[in-house]
Order: C-alpha cells, then structure tokens, then sequence
C-alpha cells in the first residue's frame, strides 16, 4: 500500500524559506547568559622585613683643569685610586661598574659675561658591597682615596624570595579569611578562588641614590656613620572569589 504524502502549496513553502522582514527581526530577542553569582574582589599587600645584606653605592670623582687632557688625566688617576681602595676592601671587579661621565667646559658670569675657566671631568662607579657591618670604614676610605662624591647607600636584600614566599603565604591566608567573612556576612555558605594576580614591592628606607657631596666633615670624621635599618619586601595580590550557596 503506498505511503500518504502531504504536499504544501508552492506559495506557503517559498514564505517559510524567505528572510523575514525587518521589523520582525527587530523584534526577536537577544538572549545573553549572565552569572548572578556575585564575584568578590580583594587586593591584598604583604610585606615581610629583614635586615639588608646589601649595599650599592655610587662613588664619583670631579676633577678640574684648565685644559681638557690635565682634567681627564687627573679624574682618571684619582677613580683608579678609588676603584683600587674598592678591591682592596673585598669588592669584586665584577661589583665594579662605571654609570656617568661627563667632559664639560666651566665658565664663570660676571658682568653679564661668560669667561671660560677650564674643563670639569666627572666620573662615576656604582659599587655593590656585602660588609655591611664596615660600610662606614668603607665609606670613608672611597673618600679617601679621591671620591669627592657619594650616592647612597642603598640597602637590599641579595635573595628575596625566600621573603616573597612568607609575604604570599600570608596574603593569601588574609584573602581566604576576609573572603569568608563577606560571604557569610551576604548570606553565602562559602567563598571559592578563581583568579589570582601579583605584583611584587620593594622597599628601601632611604631613597639613597641622590647625589651627595662630600662635605669636609665626612672626610675628617674618624668612620662615617651608616645605620643600615631594615628593608622590606612582599607581594601585592588580587584575589578574585565566587561566593556560593
């Protein structure tokens, strides 16, 4: 017995198939899923202290001459002279590094007039030093030995993450904490992580590479006196939680 087949009208089969209108597809919706599960933000800082193990210092010598060749050959005998001081104390040369020089002719103003005077020849040696304990014999023997300028210290730790991991120990046990705390405060049983970012501190207690010159006092003083503090290092995170039912 063959089998029944409906058949629709050529018309009403090309109507089906056709675009709709436009103000009809205007109308149709657009449905876009959204989460009602409230998502709770911390930014979190720890820091962890501990005494500098550290010191970069800047040394400089300026030299002046009247002419371009004395001033350079003057401020290069005085820097081997600091650089050698340096060694001589246990630095390494490899803790030695050169980070300014400057030729310049000077003038002096008088009368609202330029009268040159001679060249002025700057040198400047970054040194990394571990003695902390003997940092102002050390200080004083860079003076001297012809460092007439002093930038720093500055203290550090050598290895901080050892500190780091203490200080995201800790941020993260406070975020668990004051995560559960919002969301039994809002009504939820619980606080689930889902995101975590870091961004790492470093603190010094002096901002102690500005230029400093030495002043005669320093020079006579019998040791600088250097107190090396303490520095900090931690983490900033931002802990991201869903909070549920």
């Amino acid at each position: 017995m063959p089998k029944a087949r409906t058949y629709l009208p050529l018309a009403l089969m090309f109507a089906a198939a056709a675009p709709l209108p436009l103000a009809a597809q205007a109308q149709m919706p657009s449905v876009t899923a959204q989460s009602q599960t409230p998502l709770l933000t911390l930014n979190i800082t720890e820091n962890i202290e501990a005494k500098p193990d550290l010191a970069m210092i800047g040394v400089g010598v300026q030299s002046n001459a009247l002419t371009a060749v004395q001033a350079l050959r003057a401020n290069s005998t005085q820097m081997n002279a600091v650089i050698a001081a340096a060694k001589a104390k246990g630095v390494a040369a490899k803790d030695i590094q050169t980070s300014g020089f400057s030729l310049n002719p000077q003038y002096d103003y008088r009368d609202g007039q330029s009268v040159f005077k001679g060249y002025q020849v700057s040198n400047m040696v970054t040194i990394k030093t571990r003695d902390i304990e003997n940092l102002g014999a050390f200080l004083d023997a860079m003076v001297a030995n012809g460092g007439n300028t002093i930038n720093g210290p500055t203290f550090s730790v050598e290895n901080p993450e050892p500190l780091l991991v203490q200080a995201r120990q800790r941020a993260l046990a406070s975020g668990a904490a004051q995560a559960q705390f919002y969301a039994r405060g809002a009504g939820y049983s619980t606080a689930r992580l889902v995101s975590i970012s870091e961004a790492m501190n470093y603190s010094r207690p002096v901002d102690a590479m500005a230029p400093r010159p030495v002043v005669a006092q320093m020079a006579k003083a019998e040791v600088a006196n250097v107190e090396p503090g303490q520095v900090s290092n931690g983490v900033t995170v931002t802990l991201q939680y869903v909070l549920e039912r």
